[in-house]
């Protein structure tokens, strides 16, 4: 019973069904994007060039920061993981962008640690023309993820102190 109310308290079910299929959208286009620029493709623009697709191998992290740091990245993420999912069982405040939040950011982060377990580097195709950097749908998830997050600590403390003022 007490697995039952805590799946529906903390909406379990959606929160995994969410994380399933960001996981599975980030593998996915980065497994086709490896293999199509591997045939010897160079770049592909869009919208008049803001964003384009080019492939990169990235053993560091966002940036290229701490480049040839597989395992280190590795275990960070790991214990990140293993701490978001502790904050979200003890999390009080299941809104419903604190779910797509909480969704985004676990998918972003195994995304990237099934690339660095399997391949020892992330693989990254995404460039945008005003960041001077390539990314991948993991690393949009975790940034679009991180925004809404506190977006929702904003939101949730501000109700919070209006009650009290009430």
């Amino acid at each position: 019973m007490k697995v039952k109310k805590y799946c529906l308290e903390k909406k379990v079910l959606v929160k995994f069904i969410l994380i399933a299929l960001l996981i599975c959208i980030d593998l996915g286009t980065k497994a086709y994007f490896a293999q199509y620029f591997k045939d010897g493709n160079n770049v592909i623009n869009i919208f008049g060039g803001l964003i384009s697709f080019t492939y990169l191998e990235n053993s560091g992290a966002a940036f290229g920061s701490f480049a040839d740091s597989t395992t280190l990245l590795t275990i960070i993420s790991v214990v990140f993981i293993a701490c978001f999912i502790i904050i979200d069982i003890n999390n009080k405040s299941q809104t419903g962008l604190y779910v797509a939040s909480y969704s985004l950011i676990i998918a972003g982060a195994i995304g990237n640690v099934v690339d660095r377990l399997s391949m020892h580097y992330v693989r990254d195709f995404i460039k945008f023309s005003f960041f001077n950097f390539v990314c991948n749908i993991a690393d949009i998830c975790i940034c679009v993820g991180v925004v809404l997050f506190v977006l929702d600590v904003i939101i949730v403390q501000s109700k919070g102190k209006s009650k009290k003022n009430e």
